[in-house]
Formats: C-alpha cells, structure tokens, sequence
C-alpha cells in the first residue's frame, strides 16, 4: 500500500479542481446518470454486505467474532490484541480507526429503523462494541485521567515491508503510547465511545469517553511518531468538537455544550473524514442547536447535479459516499432535501458509470474483484503478489472481501478506473472508505425503503439478515405535489382527497381526512401541509385548539414541527412552544395546538387564514393524518368534503439602491435602502459584500461597522457573520465577541467591533471589501436602511454609491472588476490567447475566487455557458468537458 494522502494535500489537489468545487458545481463535469443500474436501488443487501468489510479487517483473538469463514486469529502476542487492520496492510492507524468507529456509532444513531428492519442492528453492535473494546484496552487510566495511550500498532513501513495473510504474520510489532499527545486520535475514540454510550448504554464506554476527552484538551498535541508519512494530521480542534458534541447529547453537561461551540471551524471546505472533522462537527452542534444552516450552506453547494461528485483522485467514492451521508442526515434533520443526489450518486457506486463497475465488491456481477488487500489476495509473499506478468488479479486461493468499498474512479469522468489489483489509487480499501458506505446505505434505505437482506453470501459463515417490511411509498391516497419555477418564484400545489366530514357540539369541528404522507415527498424548503379552515368545516366562530391524530404502519417514535394559522406562505404566525403538545403511543398520536394560549393579537388576525401544520423532522417517514379536530369559540358544524388546498410561494426580486451618506467625527454613514431577500441570497455563502470606498470610506482604517436594518414585521433573531477580504471565500470571518446585535421590535442594529477581531488580519484585509453574512434571520425580507463605519481617520462622504451582492440569482446586479465585457471573438477564450484549453478554465476559477487580483482579459468570451448570466463555474467546466473531448468549442453557441 502507497502512502495515505493528507487533507491538507487533498485539499489543493490541482488547485482548479478545488477552486472549482468551492463553487460548487464541479461534480457537473462529468455525463449525466439518469441511467438505472440493476439492482442499485437495494439499499437493504448494500447495508448488508458494507458491514462485512469489518469483519475480514477484525485483527487480534478474532475467534468466532468475525463472520467471514476465511479468518482466523492473528497478531495474538501484541501488548494490547484487538482493534482493526487499517486497509489492505495490517498496522492499526488511530485516526481512520477512531473515524470509522464514531461514523458507523453515528449512522446507527440517525437512520437506527433501517438497521432495525433489516436486521442489521447487531451486525453494527458487534462491530462497534469490537472498536469501543480495544479502544478502552488501549487507554490506561489513573481515577478518570488517562495517565498512558496506546494510538497505534506497528510502523507503517515495516509492515508494509510483509504481504500475506495476517494469520501468518509474526513477531513483535512497535506499539505507541504517549502519555501527552496524539490529542487528535483520543477526541476520535472519544467520540466513537460516546455514540456505542448514546446507542446501546454501555455506561463504561461513556466513562472511557470523557476520560480521552479530557486527557485531548489537556495535552492538545497531534500525534507525529508513527503517522506521519501515512495519516498526517494538522489539528486536533475539529476531532474534539466533535467529539464534545457527542458526549453533550450523552450527558447534557453545558460545558461539553460550550466545547463544542467555540470549537467550530469558521468555515466548512471538505467532506467529514479521517483528518477533517468539521463537517461531522458541525452537524453534531446543528443537533444541539437545531440549526442547521450552516451544515446546508456548505453542502447544498455540493450535493447538486447530475454528475459524479469527485474531489480527489485517491479514494474518490469514499469521499462521494462521506458526502452522501452527512448530506442524508442533513436531509432527515432539516428542511433540506438531497436524498434524490444522493440516490444518483450511489447508482454510479453501485454500476451506472463509465467503467460499468460497481465499486462494492460482491455486490453486483460488475463489482470489482481485485481489491488492494493483503489477506483477500490469496498471495503469501511479494514473490508471489509479483510473480508472472505481475498479475492484475487476486489468486485462485484469494477471497472474496464481501462489500469492501475501492478506491473508485481517479479522475471526475468516472471512466478513469481500472480493477487491478496493483492501482492502490483505484483499489485500495480502507476502514474510513467503508464507514461512509455504510452511513449512506442506511440512509437511503431509511428514505426509500428498498431491497432485500439475503440468506447467502460466498465466504460468509455468520449471515445478518432481518425480515424486512418495507412501509409502503404509494398510497390509495396520496399527496400529490405539483412544482413549476420561473424568475417570479416557486408554485407548490398540495391536493389532498378526503372523506366526508362529521360535526359535533360543544364548539368542535372534525373532519375526517385518512390523508397518506410521506414526509420525503413534501417540499423541502418548508416540510409545510395546509388547509383552509373553511375546508375543515369550520364555518363559525374563532378557533381555539386543533388536534391533528395521526398513525402509522410502525412506531411513530417522536416529531418535530409548527403550527402556524396565516394566509401567507412564510406565515406570519409559527409556535413550537407551550401551546404546543404531543401524544404518541406506539402507532398512534394526537398533535396538539392549544390557539387560545398563543398571541392573542396575533390570532385575533390571523384565525381567519389557515391552518398550517410544519413537519420538520419525525421518526416514521410515512404517515396517515386521520383527522383533524377544531374547536372553536362559536357552535359546532359542518361536513368537509373533497377539499383542494393551494400552497403558493412566491419570492420577491431582490433590489438594491445606494442614494449615498453622510460622515461625522471620523464616521461615514452610507443611506442604502437596499432590499434584501433572503431567499434569493447565494445558497454557499448567503453573503452581501461592499467596497469600503463605495460606502464612502476614503481615509483611515475601519475600527466598528454598523449595520441597521428594519422589517415590515418582527426581526426576531439572525445568525450569520462579518468579513473584510476582497476573496469570495474571505479570509477573515469572524463570529465571536466582536461581533454584537440589538434588536427592537422592526428594527435592529448588527455590529462588528473590528478593534477586537484579530489585528493582524484586519490589518491587511481591512482594505478589501466588507462582507456581511446571514446565515438565518427570523425574517426573510428586510431592509438594509444604513451603514455606519468608524475609522482611526476622518469621515468622507459617500455619493451614489454602487451595491455588488454576489448572487447567482438573476435577478441582483453583479459588478465585475477589471476586463473587456465587449463581443465575443471565441467563446471560451478567458485569458485572450486565441486558445480554448484547460488554461482558461484555471483563469475563470481564479476570477471567481478573488475578482480583483485575477481580472479576465474578455468577459464575453468566458460566459461560454448559458450565456448572459455572467461568468460563472459552469462556464470553467463547460471548458473542461471541451478539454475532455466531451464535445468541441462549435458546439457553444454564439450569441449574435
């Protein structure tokens, strides 16, 4: 096995390939797959046989606890027996291993009902509770301290030095204590203890867990001895938020709470894995917090195409399904929806892809069959792994290693693939590799429900396998949801077909419904259901509860949600508080809306509306609403039958305008006036940015910024951050104490006290633009009526100043810098060299990332791509497909 690559290597792998992917539209480089591989929708065997890997990488007294019939016992005389063979080799890495065990804790955690219908809960547990063991016998403690570490088993090189099975492998191996680093390695096995805790109560396994804990933020040192060369590492942060936020969940200690807060990466740049574990820790804190904007921002600029998503050309599926994991979860816990990317993706995995293979071994008659893995291959020694014509293939004596994950493609097109056994790019496997697989099979299976678990498997003599009763995804009845788009906004139609309706004294209006959901299909920017409550026959008096009684095929489990009553599809009126109530036993429930205890000024206006009933989150994903009970404050009524509820949305073009400022004793004030929609704001960054000149800023250095809006409604609360840096991707963000907001009712003041942020940075970035972020704000239009910026010099004036916000919507000017934005000459041609190559593409990527240092030399012929939106990522790779021989530079349509 070669050496790993590390993030930080990945990460600036061809310095356009990452730029481009920060744009979020790299994946759209390669063909379309609207194809249908067979079998690719078989959630419950892929989740299955991905747990099997495991069980051929099981080193130590494996005994019977390895359900692969071709392994046996091995390095039984190490100090410390157990844990995991790293990939293909048989040394014992603590980072893959500490991120392999908490990622498979973690999909357990989230998607438990698709372990649980197909019967792959003990599988998991015996996996897991395999890591937590070796991880607690590899950890010596004095009381609750650590006092001795034990993060790895055996020099990489030397071990590398044998191929054969493990069985046969002997003599001593190096072990790796410390009793003050590898902080990075003990927050990972912290956090893998926490979920085994979280998961199956093991109340050791939590004792373990806050001990590495602490021990990692005493010593906060990334291990080197042993690692380096094969899992470096640059941080121990992102592994101990992570881990504080699991040991939160598992404890409710406030100051696991504050850990994992102050821990968080400013911004999120690469997938959850092995070395970066800022995505992974950013979701665990959007548990805590319910918010999980951020997490979205981040992936909802990834997960989109129809493309294979490839960020590196070394273990490029792992990457994708790491991706399609976290982009599940986010799916299941937000009001996003990636889960139809993520079937894409895991239909080019599994066979529907330009090298018609799967990428799973023994999944599918195409699956790769020559794994990179010493103990599969069948081979005893180099001299036989290299024998005649050094074969491509594993032995004849070899194994099939049942649901291992290769390697994958090593370039986008995903044609650049080759099953040999000798490309340990394409071919390795690793326990990392597995762990996102196994996260993403069982998140598809908890959407879609499909596929079967079986009975066999060659080499298997330990089959998991569970009777599985999918619920049912199509309905006598279901909601049918209608979409079309166009410039002015979104029309969402929800029909909903109901049975006739019966009245009841006593104030009380209830109306039998028998309506299916599926909580997957409703629209997934406000997981929203609504009626008229004329539709529900209230036709008198005001209401003043709701009971909505629901049931399902399984347990019903817990619900998050609203209730809101409005005319207005961003309702003017939502509650998740007091007023709010559920019951549920087993497949039954009654979710409860007590109006009479919400505003009273509020409903007065609003009762009038509709009823709305938001579902962001429920442990089924199919239910039935049985009916809905209104009570009101006038006499009970009428039959309901056959209602039709529209559901609009609509948003509003953003507008801005700039009629100029004033300044004061070192203050310039810039009036703006400039609308600002939310909704339409960039989905990577959600970012507004000036010129501080634009703002009237023309001598002295920025010390305070402040930024006062106003809405037509209540502000209530925003979340977002400043930035100073002329970089799309700025180089300083910033929300800490330097950051503060007031509001009142409508309006509000937002400021950024620049004299406390980081005085190095802003004294190089202060120069730039100001950026402004809004990650979340309870309203979602408002106005940015001014900007006040204090400086150490005197104010100016600011006159007409011009506003760029930096959207990809059509409907916000866009001030580009620098470059001829007249005809076209060759379309294509960024740099002006007469040439259409992959050079032009890398001068796009530059321009987008930084406008002013990388202006293009013609504009026009760079908007290549759906031409007169401006130059954008789309057109860097329409360049790339012309540089692949995807098609030529005349089939780019001219405009005239």
């Amino acid at each position: 096995m070669s050496k790993k690559l590390n993030k930080i290597k990945s990460a600036v792998l061809g310095g356009m390939m990452a730029a481009v992917s920060v744009a979020g539209s790299f994946s759209a480089v390669v063909p379309s797959m609207s194809a249908s591989a067979a079998g690719s929708d078989d959630y419950a065997k892929l989740l299955q046989y991905s747990l099997y890997f495991y069980d051929a990488n099981m080193c130590g007294e494996v005994g019977t606890k390895s359900a692969m019939s071709w392994r046996g016992n091995c390095h039984t005389s190490d100090e410390v027996t157990g844990g995991f063979h790293d990939a293909g080799d048989h040394a014992m890495f603590g980072l893959p291993q500490g991120y392999a065990a908490s990622t498979l804790g973690w999909s357990y955690y989230e998607f438990k009902d698709a372990y649980d219908a197909t019967g792959q809960g003990e599988h998991l547990k015996a996996i897991t509770d395999y890591f937590c063991d070796f991880f607690k016998k590899s950890t010596k403690l004095s009381g609750d301290s650590v006092s001795n570490f034990l993060y790895q088993k055996e020099d990489g090189n030397v071990d590398h030095s044998y191929w054969g099975a493990p069985e046969n492998q002997t003599g001593s191996r190096k072990m790796y204590w410390t009793s003050n680093g590898a902080s990075d390695i003990a927050a990972d096995y912290a956090a893998a203890l926490a979920l085994n805790y979280l998961n199956f109560g093991n109340a050791e396994d939590l004792k373990y867990a806050e001990a590495l804990y602490k021990f990692s933020t005493q010593n906060n040192q990334v291990a080197t001895d042993g690692p380096y060369g094969f899992y470096n590492s640059s941080s121990c942060v992102d592994e101990q938020a992570n881990a504080a936020g699991w040991l939160y969940l598992a404890t409710k200690n406030e100051s696991y709470k504050n850990d994992c807060a102050s821990k968080q990466a400013q911004y999120l740049g690469w997938v959850d894995g092995w070395e970066n574990r800022e995505l992974g820790a950013a979701c665990v804190y959007a548990h805590i917090t319910n918010d999980w904007s951020k997490v979205n921002d981040w992936i909802g600029g990834k997960a989109n195409g129809n493309g294979y998503f490839f960020l590196d050309k070394w273990g490029s599926a792992r990457i994708n399904c790491s991706m399609q994991f976290t982009a599940l979860v986010a799916s299941k816990n937000s009001s996003a929806d990636y889960t139809n990317w993520c079937k894409g993706q895991m239909n080019f995995i599994t066979g529907d892809n330009p090298a018609n293979t799967c990428f799973v071994v023994g999944f599918a008659p195409n699956s790769a069959k020559n794994p990179h893995h010493r103990g599969a291959s069948g081979f005893n020694s180099y001299d036989e792994f290299n024998g005649e014509a050094h074969p491509q293939s594993i032995s004849p004596n070899g194994h099939s290693l049942i649901g291992a994950l290769v390697g994958g493609p090593t370039d986008a097109s995903g044609g650049g693939y080759s099953d040999d056994m000798n490309d340990y790019v394409a071919n390795e496997v690793a326990l990392d590799y597995n762990a996102g697989l196994v996260g993403a099979a069982a998140g598809l299976y908890s959407v879609y429900k499909t596929g079967s678990t079986v009975s066999s498997i060659e080499g298997v003599d330990k089959i998991y396998s569970g009777s599985v009763n999918p619920v049912q995804t199509t309905t006598q009845q279901p909601i049918q949801t209608t979409t079309s788009s166009s410039q002015q906004g979104q029309n969402t139609t929800v029909t909903t077909t109901q049975g006739g309706g019966s009245s009841s004294s006593g104030g009380a209006f209830e109306a039998k419904l028998n309506q299916k959901v599926d909580y997957t299909a409703l629209p997934k920017d406000d997981k929203m259901i609504g009626w008229k409550w004329a539709d529900l026959g209230v036709t008198s008096g005001k209401p003043t509860k709701v009971e909505i009684n629901i049931s399902a095929n399984g347990n019903i489990g817990k619900w998050q949600g609203a209730f809101g009553s409005s005319t207005s599809v961003q309702p003017d009126y939502w509650t998740q508080t007091e007023e709010m109530q559920e019951t549920f036993n087993g497949n039954t429930g009654t979710i409860t809306w007590d109006i009479s205890k919400a505003d009273s000024d509020i409903i007065q206006t609003k009762y009038n509306g509709e009823l709305k009933f938001g579902i962001w989150w429920i442990d089924c994903q199919q239910f039935t609403i049985d009916s809905i009970k209104v009570y009101t404050d006038g006499a009970g009524g009428s039959s309901v039958v056959n209602t039709t509820t529209p559901v609009n949305t609509t948003q509003t073009p953003s507008n801005t305008t700039t009629p100029g400022g004033s300044s004061s004793n070192g203050a310039t004030e810039a009036k703006l006036n400039q609308k600002v929609d939310y909704t339409a704001l960039p989905k990577d960054d959600k970012m507004i940015g000036w010129k501080w000149a634009d703002l009237g800023v023309t001598s002295g250095k920025p010390t305070k910024v402040e930024i006062n809006i106003s809405a037509n409604g209540n502000i209530g609360k925003w979340q977002g951050a400043f930035g100073s840096s002329t970089s799309v991707q700025p180089g300083y963000w910033t929300q800490t104490d330097d950051m503060q907001q007031t509001f009142n009712g409508n309006t509000a003041t937002i400021t950024w006290d620049i004299s406390k942020a980081d005085s190095e940075i802003i004294q190089t970035k202060y120069n730039g633009e100001l950026k402004f972020g809004i990650w979340w704000i309870d309203c979602q239009q408002f106005t940015i009526d001014s900007i006040k910026v204090y400086t150490d010099g005197a104010g100016s004036s600011a006159v007409n100043t011009t506003t760029t916000t930096r959207t990809t919507t059509t409907t916000t000017t866009v001030t580009t810098q620098g470059g001829n934005s007249g005809a076209v000459t060759l379309l294509g041609d960024a740099n002006g060299d007469g040439q259409v190559n992959i050079a032009d593409a890398t001068a796009i990527v530059q321009y987008l990332g930084n406008r002013d240092k990388y202006p293009l030399d013609s504009m026009a012929n760079a908007d290549c791509c759906n031409q007169g939106d401006g130059v954008t990522g789309l057109d860097a790779l329409a360049i790339q497909k012309i540089e692949a021989g995807m098609y030529k530079v005349s089939d780019l349509p001219v405009r005239e």
